[in-house]
């Protein structure tokens, strides 16, 4: 009984579109997979597919954390897990508008050699 209304609770909350502005909007995406059912949002900015947000637990903790993924090029690529699904979102759409502004774009897409190429300085490196 408690398992029913446990994922009665959950397909409401995944059927539900949220909006962080009027621009930036989170809509429920299907599982990847019949083994993987983590609950899944496709992120849009002005109605254009610009990543995904999958839920997630690590280990037994009872927190949920939330992954973020950004389409950049072609590539999926996975900027980290925050508990905060507001600030995924607004990570993803960072990482979107300016892929040399997130870490994990930088080194997957080579942005990283180039700047360094190009001379400019990396602040955090002495």
């Amino acid at each position: 009984m408690r398992a029913q209304i446990a994922s009665q609770r959950l397909s409401v909350v995944q059927r539900t579109v949220i909006a962080m502005t009027p621009d930036l909007t989170a809509e429920p995406a299907p599982p990847l997979s019949r083994s993987n059912r983590n609950l899944r949002w496709s992120v849009r900015f002005e109605g254009k597919l610009i990543g995904h947000i999958e839920a997630k637990k690590i280990g037994r903790g009872s927190t949920q954390f939330y992954e973020g993924f950004v389409l950049v090029d072609g590539r999926t690529i996975s900027i980290e897990l925050d508990p905060d699904f507001e600030n995924r979102c607004e990570a993803v759409l960072g990482a979107w508008r300016d892929p040399a502004s997130n870490v994990h774009t930088l080194y997957v897409l080579g942005l990283k050699d180039q700047a360094e190429l190009s001379g400019e300085v990396n602040p955090l490196r002495p």
